[in-house]
């Protein structure tokens, strides 16, 4: 007993320790306790079939019924627990499967309302998914379940009411990162891109490792009409996370701005070049819209060549039936006949 209190007792909440803020209690706090008690039992077992002195008693044993006593109990014991341990495998066939059992005997657990939540809104479950984590707010609302809750609203397409959740997460912990992040989207999404501005630059302050911020500093500053700005925000991006896609391809429409906009006081083809073929690297040549764009940039700066071969391998990404097929089949023309291809409608932002 004093071996299993001793084993636990790092679990008893007498020191501060870090699973202790999700929750005071879970089954696996007593596993390695449970040796203590089970080695008890095994003693106990094997004295109550007189076998504490195995060797001594080996060959006398075998003249008895004891043994086959013994073995008895033992298949018994050992078959109820297989079945034990097939029922208990059972809840960790996914993780939904295991936060519906954990709320099936403790609804009250907050952690498991909001991560069951966050699953089903995932999974696109997003009626179901609300009512989890607003449940998970009543229970605890810290930075966390606001934030999950906040990020349901704005999947409904309920935009007002998540910015008041995403600002309570920011107002209750100020150093939570994604609800400061969905604040910003949130705000972003509301036309709201001034506001979304301030809170991508904080958020770049705070955490100035944190990728998607700048990513989404850029896209804020991009729809400002600020092309250089949203330029630098996304290259610091990609500065931080090299493999940041989505960093990438928006990079690559700045550059496909600077390439194709009408306004020629905006357009800067080997600026376009420059910021497109840091776009295509980071997307390992492997996006058409970044192709297509690096195609663009060369043919504003007379790169022809370039601009047909990288064309070319835009349209090797598409299926013929593809309705963009047809778009870029008509850039890729306007390259073979060494002309740049510039937009009809005036530029975005401008």
């Amino acid at each position: 007993m004093l071996y299993y209190v001793g084993t636990l007792a790092p679990a008893l909440g007498f020191f501060n320790l870090y699973f202790s803020r999700y929750s005071f209690v879970a089954d696996h706090f007593q596993y390695l306790a449970s040796t203590g008690l089970i080695a008890l039992g095994a003693a106990a077992f094997s004295r109550w079939f007189g076998q504490h002195d195995v060797l001594a008693e080996s060959v006398a044993s075998l003249q008895t019924s004891q043994p086959a006593r013994g073995v008895v109990v033992c298949v018994t014991l050992l078959l109820a627990l297989t079945v034990l341990t097939w029922r208990q495998t059972g809840i960790y066939t996914d993780i939904e499967t295991l936060w519906r059992a954990t709320l099936a005997t403790n609804p009250d657990c907050w952690m498991a309302q909001t991560s069951l939540g966050s699953h089903l809104l995932n999974t696109g479950r997003t009626d179901e998914a609300l009512s989890h984590l607003q449940r998970a707010v009543d229970l605890r609302a810290d930075g966390m379940t606001l934030d999950n809750l906040g990020s349901g609203l704005l999947a409904k397409g309920e935009t007002p009411e998540a910015i008041a959740q995403f600002q309570r997460a920011v107002l209750i912990e100020p150093s939570y990162v994604s609800a400061h992040n969905n604040l910003g989207i949130a705000l972003l999404r509301r036309g709201q891109r001034d506001e979304a501005a301030v809170h991508f630059q904080e958020l770049a302050t705070m955490r100035p490792d944190f990728a998607p911020a700048q990513n989404n500093l850029g896209t804020a500053m991009l729809q400002m009409g600020r092309i250089d700005a949203a330029a630098a925000a996304y290259q610091r991006a990609l500065e931080i996370d090299p493999g940041f896609a989505e960093a990438g391809v928006n990079l690559a429409r700045v550059a496909w701005l600077l390439a194709t906009c009408p306004e020629a006081s905006i357009r800067n083809g080997a600026r376009a070049v420059d910021l497109a073929q840091r776009a295509d690297r980071s997307t390992r040549g492997r996006n058409r819209e970044v192709a297509h764009t690096l195609a663009a940039a060369y043919a504003e700066t007379g790169r022809y060549d370039e601009a047909i071969s990288t064309a070319r391998r835009a349209l090797a990404m598409v299926s013929p039936a593809d309705t963009v097929a047809a778009e870029l089949q008509a850039q890729l023309a306007t390259y073979e006949a060494r002309q740049p291809f510039h937009e009809s409608e005036p530029c975005a932002g401008h």
